[in-house]
């Protein structure tokens, strides 16, 4: 995952830790999940020690720990929020999916403790994990059934398209607002999607942190609601935020005029949108409330210290 995903510059640009654990074994075993590919050693209790030694050492929040992983790690991040979801806020799998004792059966071991945004990326030619199951993994159609169901989603997604060829599906306005996400690109096998000629809008890691950016533990954080954010396509992160902000726009084909207003009416920062990921320099605004407007639509930020 570490070499492919890229996210160590979004890490650097976006202030947040970014943790890159190796399962024991290598490549061909693993994360314990519990199938043929994988290893057998207790990875739930390292990851917990691991965000343990993690908080002790550094400064964080620990309501906003979250978990990503790429095949048999997107199997492990799928564990990680059923079995250790005390520490856990969102988590992202690319191109995996979830053991089948995990949610059906007798005894299904998946007991999250509270609602657990999903999301899922998968490539429509991946035949290692493949979007209607086999080679261990379930059908990505019965994940999102139990997680919507979890987390009493909509029960039906709304689609858009990334581009041309990709499709994005989520299952919106579930408890406390967590959402279940399918970002399925079209003609991609098992891989990590990064930026290629497509640009931002295949790039997984950019994705993966603008879902995680909206969630702590309590649920949805963003002052920018779901259906908000499904309405317009505009997602802002982080807010409230200290330095910097960015506006990613999934619909963004041309250059858009924003503008911040304070409280007081006052027009504080004035300037174009020019990419579909945007960053905003406002450590020069003071800690208050400010409103973006971008075309006809206006947003809530928060300026922090």
């Amino acid at each position: 995952m570490y070499n492919d995903s890229q996210m160590e510059a979004i890490a650097d640009a976006n202030n947040f830790i970014f943790a890159i654990p190796q399962g024991l074994g290598g490549f061909f075993s693993g994360w314990n999940i519990g199938l043929s590919f994988g290893g057998n050693a207790d990875d739930l209790g390292f990851a917990s020690s691991l965000i343990d030694a993690i908080a002790a050492n550094y400064s964080i929040i620990d309501k906003r720990v979250y978990a990503a992983g790429f095949s048999n790690g997107g199997f492990f991040s799928y564990r990680l929020a059923c079995e250790l979801s005390g520490k856990i806020a969102a988590i992202a799998s690319v191109a995996g999916s979830m053991n089948p004792n995990w949610i059906s059966g007798n005894n299904p071991t998946c007991n999250p403790q509270h609602q657990m945004p999903i999301m899922q990326i998968t490539g429509t030619n991946d035949t290692t994990i493949p979007i209607n199951g086999g080679n261990g993994g379930t059908a990505l159609s019965n994940v999102f059934n139990y997680w919507k169901n979890f987390n009493n989603t909509n029960a039906n997604p709304t689609v858009s398209n990334i581009n041309s060829a990709s499709e994005r599906n989520v299952y919106a306005n579930g408890t406390n607002g967590a959402t279940v996400e399918f970002l399925k690109i079209t003609g991609r096998g098992h891989e990590w999607p990064k930026t290629t000629t497509a640009g931002l809008r295949e790039n997984a890691s950019i994705r993966i942190w603008e879902f995680f950016s909206r969630y702590d533990r309590d649920g949805l954080i963003n002052t920018l609601s779901a259906d908000t954010f499904e309405k317009t396509g505009i997602s802002i992160y982080p807010n409230p935020a200290a330095d910097v902000i960015t506006i990613n726009n999934i619909n963004f084909t041309e250059n858009m005029k924003y503008n911040i207003v304070s409280v007081n009416g006052q027009s504080v920062l004035s300037r174009e949108i020019t990419t579909a990921s945007h960053r905003i320099d406002i450590s020069s605004l003071n800690s208050s409330i400010y409103f973006l407007n971008i075309g006809n639509n206006t947003f809530k930020i928060l300026k922090n210290l």
